[in-house]
């Protein structure tokens, strides 16, 4: 990921979302467990202007779950996450390729030194200090790279042509930032790279709670989701279960009680038919869901079908609607 540096005049909100774009070409996929696509999520949430389509923008790192995720990860830190540190993040893992397009974006045929921070790992980055000098400027020329943090590899030359780059080895100690400054030509750039935060570990798997059934027998119980196997005295199948709460859980899920009411009906409704409704636990939401899960649909109001929850989008000619899965262990 690359480095975020300190620029030299305020950053138009226009040109950082057009800039944003360059970033992309490494990964396309949010990742929710992964710090650079979190930090990229969030600068692009923070940095939205006006009514922005962040998603047909960004693709995945403007939808409405990586922006919900990453203002979740960095709203719960006890880190302050400003501009510098969101950047260094979102960056200096990615290719150097990816960084460099974005620093040039930023910089926008501005002259001087210009710092790549790449590849990194916890303890060691990848620095690229490339120079251009401005049309008049004398070539070669004097220049020096320091660091407060980190130890270089092997020391920067000291003399520079316009156009010119070399990249280093900087070995950083874990859990420290440090700083890159380079003074070129009479020009100077500063990097800021923060360290890179401990893996995200995964979430814990959804726990099974209640076991979901779907009956089968036509004109009896075909279509309609039960905790029953025998429900309605006809024959089922089952489709997974509801989960406990957890990171997983999304929306509720009950089932009904009174007899020649609701009695074995799975609903998404605590008040289901007039009469109350014991809870069974969650569907899985969508962004949780793995591969085998069984979608589940619910019925619309005003329908025969109105709170009754099926694997079928069409259970009695209702147009079901989906709200989640049912998980398979």
């Amino acid at each position: 990921m690359l480095v975020v540096a300190l620029l030299w005049a305020p950053l138009s909100p226009a040109l950082a979302e057009d800039c944003f774009r360059t970033l992309i070409q490494d990964t396309r996929q949010f990742y929710e467990r992964d710090i650079s696509s979190l930090a990229l999520a969030e600068l692009i949430r923070r940095e939205k202007s006006g009514s922005v389509d962040l998603a047909g923008q960004y693709g995945p790192y403007g939808g409405s779950f990586a922006q919900k995720s990453a203002q979740s990860y960095f709203g719960q830190s006890n880190v302050q996450y400003n501009r510098d540190r969101l950047e260094s993040l979102a960056t200096q893992t990615l290719s150097g390729n990816a960084v460099a397009a974005y620093r040039d974006c930023l910089r926008n045929g501005r002259p001087g030194p210009i710092i790549y921070v790449h590849n990194a790992r916890p303890d060691a980055v990848t620095v690229t200090v490339k120079w251009v000098g401005a049309p008049r400027a004398a070539s070669p020329t004097q220049g020096e790279i320091s660091l407060t943090g980190g130890t270089l590899e092997r020391p920067f030359p000291a003399s520079w042509r316009t156009n010119e780059s070399y990249a280093r080895i900087v070995f950083r100690e874990s859990g420290k930032d440090f700083r890159i400054v380079a003074n070129i030509g009479g020009d100077s750039e500063n990097a800021f790279v923060a360290y890179l935060p401990p893996e995200i570990p995964p979430p814990p798997p959804p726990r099974p709670k209640t076991q979901i059934f779907v009956g089968t027998t036509p004109n009896v119980n075909a279509g309609e989701a039960s905790t029953n196997p025998t429900h309605k005295k006809g024959a089922t199948k089952s489709v997974g279960f509801a989960i406990a709460d957890g990171a997983a859980a999304g929306t509720p899920l009950y089932v009904g009680k009174t007899p020649n009411v609701n009695a074995g009906i799975i609903t998404t409704k605590p008040t289901f038919r007039g009469q109350t409704a014991e809870p069974i636990g969650y569907a899985v939401k969508t962004d949780a869901a793995k591969a085998g899960d069984i979608k589940l649909y619910e019925g619309p109001a005003g329908t025969p079908c109105d709170g009754v929850v099926s694997d079928y989008e069409r259970h009695l000619n209702c147009s079901m609607q989906f709200f989640g899965y049912a998980h398979q262990p």
